[in-house]
């Protein structure tokens, strides 16, 4: 009986993460700029909609208090290496279910603006998902430089 109902959960929460369509694939461009993934995941202490640029270890402890002010204990702050890196954040701000997903999927250097894709996943229409507020968000490090950042939200 048990491993019945933890199948169905299961089933449950993988048709909740199943993503809509969108044109993800559509390449930015300039310049394709490599990055890494410093966090990644649905609870947040940062509830609203956006992109933050972290360029020194000030900043980024800044953010990460706000990030992680709903998180116990608390996660340690990830490792930068600031005189070579900088930290992009981007957040989707809050979302009344489970299901809903965000990721970085590209950055590109376009005419000396950085350009950052990122893609909201949502859950299926027709998914059952746990009534649970989520804060989907995507923290990346990559090459530090000045200049502005652009979002391209997909």
């Amino acid at each position: 009986m048990k491993t019945a109902l933890l199948l169905v959960a299961f089933a449950a929460l993988l048709s909740a993460c199943q993503s809509t369509p969108t044109d993800a694939s559509a390449a930015l461009t300039g310049d394709a700029v490599p990055f890494r993934t410093v966090a990644r995941g649905y609870q947040s202490g940062v509830a609203t909609a956006a992109i933050e640029i972290a360029r020194n270890a000030d900043e980024w402890r800044a953010l990460w208090t706000r990030h992680t002010a709903v998180t116990l204990p608390r996660p340690p702050l990830p490792d930068v290496d600031w005189s070579k890196e900088m930290v992009v954040s981007v957040a989707l701000g809050e979302r009344p279910t489970a299901g809903f997903a965000l990721e970085i999927t590209q950055v590109a250097l376009d005419k000396g603006v950085l350009r950052v894709v990122a893609v909201e996943k949502k859950p299926a229409k027709d998914a059952i998902v746990p009534m649970v507020i989520t804060q989907p968000f995507h923290m990346i490090a990559t090459a530090r430089r000045d200049g502005d950042v652009r979002l391209d939200l997909r």
